[in-house]
């Protein structure tokens, strides 16, 4: 099922953390291969035996306590810059996550860049909305060309009812 929710965050909790991403002392850290800015802020792989947790994981209390997160698997904020053309990026298929994790992109501005579901709808990115899916579902995201940056936060979670033990 994919759920889009428009106006999630309050104003205050929207003002709130965007004010703190936008910050010129907010951490970003620039991926070369995807030429995009990032900052992580929940990495859990039990395959590599990796956690990482950021200082700034309070910024997500909202989206724990409002999608009823259970467990995170990873989170991070994405800062990309606009592109001349739209860029289609590879189809994006979560065959090794838990099977019943969620996914959740939380778009910080408005632009012409999008989401696309194999055999399903077309997602903008609109400001102040979320996308909710199972992880399960191919999909591919593109780039933007009408603003000078796009911010998205990217969630991968469990549900406290669909928790495995």
């Amino acid at each position: 099922m994919i759920n889009v929710q428009n106006n999630f965050l309050n104003n205050i909790d929207f003002t709130e953390i965007n004010n703190r991403i936008k910050n010129k002392n907010f951490p970003w850290y620039f991926n070369n291969k995807e030429k995009l800015f990032y900052h992580d802020l929940v990495i859990i792989d039990k395959k590599k035996d990796l956690f990482m947790q950021s200082p700034f994981i309070n910024l997500l209390t909202p989206f724990v306590n409002s999608l009823k997160i259970k467990k995170i698997n990873l989170a991070k904020f994405i800062f990309k810059n606009k592109t001349d053309k739209i860029i289609k990026y590879p189809t994006i298929e979560n065959k090794e996550l838990y099977d019943n994790s969620k996914t959740s992109y939380f778009f910080f501005n408005s632009c012409d860049g999008y989401i696309q579901f194999i055999n399903h709808n077309k997602i903008d990115f609109i400001e102040n909305t979320i996308l909710t899916f199972s992880s399960q579902l191919p999909y591919f995201a593109t780039s933007h060309t009408n603003k000078k940056f796009c911010i998205i936060l990217f969630i991968n979670y469990l549900l406290e009812d669909k928790l495995n033990n």
